[in-house]
């Protein structure tokens, strides 16, 4: 059981990591710079792959700016309303797989009392 909390647990902050990058990608999305400027704001994605042990991962990693001189990020808000509701239904989903280990190992205890 503690293994299934532990799965649970990696999925929670997979989808906190989906949930970050969507709000940096959707807060910055009007944001202007130069291309190769440090100072502005590159647009990131997240590939979620699994660990040794098969527990989800998040990788973020920027997208690459266009090769223009100035630019804004390249952004699709729709994409990034999808992934919000991608994050937000993985949460749901990795908190009620730890709800329901919790009650589990409630019901052992109490029935080992």
């Amino acid at each position: 059981m503690i293994e299934t909390m532990h799965g649970a647990m990696a999925g929670l902050r997979a989808s906190v990591a989906r949930l970050n990058v969507a709000g940096a990608n959707i807060a910055n999305a009007r944001t202007t710079g130069l291309a190769g400027d440090p100072d502005g704001y590159v647009p990131k994605a997240v590939v979620q792959t699994t660990d040794v042990a098969g527990h989800p991962r998040a990788v973020v990693l920027p997208v690459v700016a266009p090769a223009a001189s100035a630019y804004l990020p390249n952004v699709s808000l729709p994409e990034q309303f999808v992934e919000l509701s991608i994050a937000r239904r993985s949460y749901e989903a990795n908190l009620a797989v730890l709800e329901t280990t919790n009650e589990m190992m409630r019901f052992l205890v109490d029935r080992e009392a």
